[in-house]
Parts: structure tokens; sequence; C-alpha cells
């Protein structure tokens, strides 16, 4: 399994730019920073904050198995937990 830097990963919108940080230790580590010239760049930056977040819920859905439209929400979590964790196509 990967590991990814644990959080809470901190979102901050500025007037000209979005940001993702956390807190490794002493330092601090940039995972997201990009300019507002595009509409998606706060939406993209919310979601990569809430990474963590999801990944955790994912993972808290380890025995739910509903049928959603033909196919098995178990598939699909454990699909989306596999390509977070590296261990899905690439």
């Amino acid at each position: 399994m990967s590991k990814h830097t644990p959080g809470p990963w901190h979102l901050h919108i500025g007037d000209d730019y979005a940001e993702v940080s956390v807190q490794c230790g002493d330092a601090t580590i940039e995972i997201f920073n990009a300019y507002r010239d595009e509409e998606c760049v706060d939406a993209d930056a919310r979601l990569i904050a809430a990474a963590p977040d999801m990944l955790a819920a994912l993972r808290a859905l380890d025995d739910v198995n509903l049928d959603v439209g033909g196919v098995f929400a178990r598939e699909i979590v454990d699909a989306a937990i596999a390509k977070a964790e590296g261990e899905g196509s690439k």
C-alpha cells in the first residue's frame, strides 16, 4: 500500500491562487498550487483537499455491498481505493 501524508490537508483559496498543503513535522508540504485563471481551479483544490477524508470514508464502507444500477458498490469502492493507493491500472 502506498502511503500518503496524513491530514488534515489545508485548503486556502486566495484572490489569485488556490493551494492545498499539509504539515509534516516541521515542514509544510505544498500538494497543489495553481493560479485561479480557470473556473475549475477552486473545485480541483477542494477535491484534492478532501482526498484523505474520502479515502477514509471509502475504507469505512468495507462491508457494504449495494446494487447500484447493476454494478455492486463494493467493486466501485475497491477500485477507487486501489487507484488511491497506486494499486489500480496506470
